[in-house]
């Protein structure tokens, strides 16, 4: 859970960050009047778009294939078994 947590927050500032690398190597400075309410609302927007691609793509990517069955998890003679698709 908490590698999903980064990976979408990571997504969700790196439109952010990149807006901010931007204007500090342009301007050379990082002034809040650079930051005007069009560019948040298309950064926003990036951002959005970022994480709902990299939600489908982690999530694709994790699946279990057609007709896959779980095998739950158990103990067995004392060692403890995870469950796992087969």
């Amino acid at each position: 859970m908490l590698r999903a947590l980064l990976i979408e927050g990571s997504l969700f500032l790196l439109p952010f960050a990149a807006y901010a690398a931007f204007m500090y190597f342009n301007h050379r400075t990082l002034v809040l009047a650079h930051w005007t309410p069009k560019a948040i609302m298309l950064l926003s927007l990036a951002a959005l778009v970022l994480v709902a691609a990299g939600l489908f793509f982690f999530e694709e990517e994790r699946g279990a294939k057609p007709g896959a069955h779980y095998t739950p998890a158990r103990v067995e003679d004392g060692v403890f078994k995870p469950g796992q698709l087969k």
